[in-house]
């Protein structure tokens, strides 16, 4: 079993997006009660139950995404393990794909047009998986492909990597 450096569990909690949905979900969710469980249509033009049914529905998907998004990323002796659940199973970056790393601020709106799986919308190749903050582990791969893990922990995780790969810090050179 491989030694474990650092682990770490991130819960999606933007409380901006989180009350928007929240108003959007709950307008929805009155209109479907006072319409198909009340019976009084909702609005001058009411939409039809079907409408009512689909809409709120699709509304909830969202809500229930954001109620169970998390980022998980461990480093053990043999790679880096990194999740974003539910929308990903875990994937590994071998220890040996790892041709350089470091710590970087970023702007998670700026440069990637938010949280979640993100492409830079500059960097061709380079992807971004986080779920808050602005801090990342930024890794450039054999392939030359760059990832940047979010973390709200970047002391552990330099101190995780220093185990993990010395000799191909970046911000140390």
């Amino acid at each position: 079993m491989p030694k474990l450096y650092f682990k770490e569990k991130q819960r999606f909690n933007h409380w901006w997006i989180i009350a928007i949905v929240t108003i959007v979900t709950g307008l929805w969710l009155w209109a479907f009660i006072q319409q198909i469980i009340l019976g009084i249509p909702f609005g001058t033009r009411p939409a039809p139950d079907l409408a009512l049914i689909i809409i709120l529905v699709l509304v909830l998907i969202p809500v229930l995404i954001f109620a169970f998004h998390s980022m998980h990323t461990e480093i053990r002796s043999d790679g880096i393990y990194y999740r974003l659940a539910p929308i990903m199973r875990s994937k590994k970056i071998k220890t040996e794909d790892i041709t350089e790393w470091h710590l970087r601020k970023y702007k998670p709106v700026r440069e990637f047009g938010g949280w979640g799986i993100r492409f830079s919308f500059r960097k061709k190749g380079s992807k971004t998986y986080n779920v808050k903050g602005k801090s990342g582990l930024q890794l450039k791969l054999d392939s030359g492909k760059k990832i940047l893990i979010g973390t709200q922990k970047p002391e552990e995780i330099e101190k995780a990597m220093e185990k993990l790969l010395p000799d191909k810090n970046l911000s140390s050179s």
